[in-house]
């Protein structure tokens, strides 16, 4: 391993910039920073949030990077304006192609022996198979090709072992893939993108690379072994030819201490948070509104309100005097003093909740939440409910049912400890070093 690091110093780790994606990247370069690789991180650049794949949190992204003594570059600027929709389609392309210049260029002159590429933006495979360098496809959502035990990352459906659960997740697969070829058969922008735009350049690279294309349930993904930052036990069932490295959860992070000032600490503590993206969300302010009134009622209980970007506090009306109502948490700290968490079930936020044993509420909004919730009802770690039409009287219920069934508590902590007796975090960082030494 030696003449390795010496050869090939860096680790390029490119991500899609959603925050709980960015955090189990970061705990995988803090393992490959401590085995003496030089870690670099390539972002988007600053800009306009819808050209710039959710740009609006790289200062978040550079200012933690910097934090833990990595480095980071930049993608060159993207457009700002597109023009007609033929016009869109050809600085889609052109910005496509830049990526792949900018990233081919970093790894030649950082010294990057290793690509690290989360699943979601699999095309930037081209850029390391065109350099020369080995790459790895890191899942840090549950996406992945069709598998009649499996259903899609964005369905709510909890299989069994039978034949009509086969037959109800393979429907599942078809009616995602139907629906994909209605939006690039009937929307001309989709149709565009697909056959003359980023679909037509990236199938073109593709073939000259000798990669092939699959369909997942994020779409066109390139098939090569998944490395998912999850651990085996929590899927429904381990993926033929997949590699599960673990947790993948930075306990040590430093989140600074919070203080809860307006609480008195003297009752049990629920967290109650939408995550990064809760603006993104239609039916978030509604909920807010939901939230408040329930915790209002709930005296038995004290609340912390993470309302990230929806609205301002003062939108949400008066605020009783059990809840802590603010825009922004560092989450490790509260929940490491909760007894329960209502989120919207991203992935990051379950594991972290799984390994400081606190049974969730899980409200999906989007994309893999269902399936997370899905997974957290499957192994009793937590309930379910809609996010869009929940109403006060259903929250509440749904906070003692929690509360009143003690294996719910029960079973996080078995799942927490499986956790840290099974966790092949180091194990995998060894098979992700094996494929420089290959």
């Amino acid at each position: 391993m030696e003449r390795i690091l010496q050869e090939n110093k860096s680790v390029l780790f490119a991500l899609y910039p959603e925050w709980g994606g960015f955090m189990p990247m970061m705990a995988l370069a803090k393992a490959f920073s401590r085995r003496g690789w030089d870690v670099l991180f390539v972002l988007p650049p600053e800009g306009d949030e819808k050209l710039s794949l959710h740009s609006q949190q790289v200062e978040h992204y550079k200012k933690y990077i910097e934090e833990q003594g990595f480095q980071y570059k930049l993608l060159r600027p993207f457009p700002k304006r597109f023009g007609g929709m033929l016009t869109q389609t050809r600085r889609e392309t052109e910005i496509l192609a830049n990526i792949l210049e900018d990233t081919i260029k970093i790894i030649k002159e950082c010294n990057v022996g290793l690509v690290l590429i989360d699943s979601i933006i699999s095309f930037v495979a081209i850029a390391a198979i065109e350099s020369g360098v080995p790459y790895v496809g890191v899942g840090t959502a549950f996406a992945g090709f069709i598998n009649s035990k499996i259903p899609p990352s964005d369905s709510s459906f909890i299989p069994a072992r039978s034949s009509w659960s086969s037959l109800i997740v393979l429907l599942d697969w078809m009616l995602l893939a139907f629906v994909a070829r209605l939006f690039i058969t009937f929307r001309p922008k989709y149709f565009l993108r697909y056959y003359f735009g980023i679909g037509a350049f990236v199938r073109s690279r593709a073939r000259a690379t000798g990669l092939t294309v699959g369909f997942s349930d994020y779409g066109p993904m390139f098939k090569s072994p998944l490395h998912y930052l999850m651990p085996k036990r929590l899927d429904f069932e381990p993926r033929p030819g997949a590699e599960y490295l673990g947790c993948v959860v930075d306990l040590s992070r430093a989140d600074e201490d919070f203080k809860m000032d307006r609480l008195s600490g003297t009752k049990p503590l629920i967290y109650c948070s939408l995550g990064t993206r809760s603006w993104e969300y239609p039916a978030s302010k509604r909920f807010f509104r939901v939230a408040l009134k329930t915790f209002q009622q709930r005296q038995d209980y004290e609340f912390v309100l993470n309302i990230g970007n929806t609205c301002e506090v003062e939108d949400l009306g008066e605020i009783p005097d059990n809840v802590y109502a603010c825009k922004w948490v560092p989450q490790m700290a509260v929940l490491r003093k909760s007894s329960m968490m209502i989120t919207n079930g991203g992935m990051n936020t379950i594991k972290e909740c799984i390994c400081l044993g606190v049974p969730m509420i899980v409200l999906p909004a989007r994309n893999d939440q269902p399936g997370n919730a899905a997974r957290v009802v499957y192994h009793g770690l937590g309930v379910r409910g809609d996010l869009r039409w929940i109403e006060h009287r259903e929250l509440s219920r749904l906070i003692n049912q929690i509360s009143s069934d003690k294996s719910y508590i029960k079973n996080i902590e078995q799942m927490q400890k499986e956790f840290m007796r099974l966790d092949k975090f180091e194990t995998g960082i060894d098979l992700l070093e094996s494929y420089i030494a290959a």
